[in-house]
């Protein structure tokens, strides 16, 4: 009789255990957009139209650590759209970063060409600027503050001081 009664309440208690996580893991992965006016540029020269989003953020909660993320510029090509990411600074791996790249790749609605990642605003905006028009301290900030890019759409290239870890196919 000891038995048949203890059987139901571990099997209860397992069931109970296993919803918990489930809606545990339901939280982890809920996402938040908040789309604000944006003030829209347009230079022929390179066929591209920029959107800059003053405060819009897109939130992003990855399995691997970067929490949330800031679409701070959209550029559109013939290809898609390159989008300028800011994120919080932190301490990140590439694991974190390559992760973070596949879920605004999985979340977008518009083909990607690129995204470039940046954990500084000023970094960012200096990355924006023409590499060989860049000054010595521009090119500081972006050395040390440009994380990780999409490139053509199909390559997750590190850069920075991740810049030794080299490229990863997308779809690997």
């Amino acid at each position: 009789m000891g038995r048949r009664t203890i059987l139901p309440v571990v099997l209860t208690a397992l069931a109970l255990s296993t919803a918990a996580c489930s809606q545990q893991e339901a939280e982890l992965t809920t996402t938040t957009t908040v789309i604000s006016p944006s003030e829209v540029t347009s230079t022929d020269a390179v066929s591209t139209t920029t959107t800059t989003d003053a405060g819009s953020e897109d939130t992003a909660t990855t399995e691997a650590g970067v929490a949330d993320y800031q679409t701070v510029v959209r550029s559109a090509t013939n290809r898609g759209e390159v989008l300028w990411i800011l994120i919080p600074p932190a301490d990140y791996t590439d694991i974190d970063l390559e992760n973070l790249i596949r879920v605004i790749v999985d979340r977008s609605d518009a083909p990607l060409d690129g995204i470039n990642v940046f954990d500084d605003a000023d970094a960012l905006e200096a990355g924006r600027v023409d590499p060989e028009a860049r000054t010595a301290d521009e090119q500081a900030l972006v050395d040390t503050h440009f994380l990780v890019s999409l490139v053509d759409g199909a390559v997750i290239r590190y850069q920075g001081p991740f810049a030794d870890l080299g490229d990863v196919a997308v779809g690997s």
